[in-house]
């Protein structure tokens, strides 16, 4: 996929939450040519728009365009219903297959994409987009993919659904950081069908939208050797990535970047990359052989992996 100098460039990072979408991002960001501006699709969420405003102040970024996204209470409410008819995995569908995107939502949308592109640093040119893809946003990059002067792509990262499973388990991290009550209702029923439902959305855009405008990552090695995933995400974002695997590979801390939400990783000013694989003794075995039975129709397409390209320059392995 090649960089449009006359489009706003979108990477959008597909998936369910848990899998590591925020230390991608942060990764992605230590490249000066790319931002990670976090899951801006809070940003016509009336239920935390305000609460992620308050962490983010003192990001230049966010500072610079607030008079412009902030969005007053009523005005909120009208973009959130927009943005989740849309998107959602209930009503997308109608305005991916049969009918175009509204005016209301596609100035909505493009409105907030340029208001950022125009803040972005000079020599910026992608802008990370880590909303994922479950419960309302299913069809957010495909909507993106829909608007003019938007050139959006996918990265989809899918970590093993026991992993996801154990960490629903363990609670919300927006209520934990809002210091809410933590634990969801349904919690192995939730994060089942969030993530089937988020990683469908992938394999669907790939699907629709070929191999040239997506790539998938898995959790376990973007954790255990991210370098070989940044070789692979190069030909995608045209994007040059030999001193970040540097950066990584001499154990430097990860800059802090400019996400307006997400995990709570993206407050943190050092890194540590490890693959969290508690779920193994934290969930009953039981449960362990149910969320695999139930995630085996999904996991089946997400085994194989795409070969990186062969005619780019090699990394030594950080692992």
């Amino acid at each position: 996929m090649s960089v449009s100098s006359d489009e706003i460039n979108v990477a959008y990072i597909a998936g369910y939450g848990r899998s590591g979408s925020t230390l991608l991002e942060r990764i992605l960001s230590t490249h000066p040519s790319v931002v990670g501006v976090g899951e801006i699709a809070y940003l016509a969420d009336k239920q935390y728009a305000e609460f992620y405003w308050g962490v983010a102040e003192g990001i230049p970024l966010w500072d610079e365009v607030e008079p412009k996204l902030r969005f007053e209470d009523e005005d909120l409410a009208r973009r959130q219903r927009v943005q989740k008819q849309h998107e959602s995995t209930l009503t997308g569908w109608i305005y991916q297959f049969f009918k175009k995107p509204t005016d209301q939502y596609r100035q909505h949308t493009t409105k907030i994409l340029s208001t950022i592109n125009e803040a972005l640093p000079a020599g910026a040119n992608w802008i990370i987009d880590s909303s994922k893809t479950a419960r309302d946003r299913f069809f957010r990059p495909f909507m993106f993919r829909k608007l003019a002067g938007v050139n959006a792509c996918m990265i989809h990262v899918v970590r093993d659904a026991r992993g996801c499973v154990q960490s629903v388990r363990r609670g919300s991290n927006a209520a934990m950081e809002r210091g809410a009550p933590r634990h969801f209702k349904f919690a192995l029923l939730r994060s089942l069908f969030g993530w089937s439902m988020a990683n469908l959305s992938g394999i669907l855009f790939r699907a629709l939208h070929g191999s040239d405008n997506y790539v998938r990552i898995r959790y376990e090695e973007l954790a255990s050797d991210p370098v070989t995933c940044l070789k692979r995400l190069e030909p995608l974002l045209g994007v040059d990535f030999t001193a970040t695997a540097a950066l990584i590979q001499a154990a430097q801390p990860l800059p802090a970047g400019s996400q307006f939400a997400g995990n709570r990783m993206r407050l943190e000013t050092v890194i540590k990359l490890k693959t969290d694989e508690r779920w193994r003794d934290d969930m009953p075995k039981v449960m362990q052989w149910l969320v695999a039975i139930v995630c085996l129709p999904i996991s089946m397409f997400l085994r194989r992996q795409p070969k990186p390209p062969d005619d780019q320059h090699e990394y030594k392995s950080a692992a």
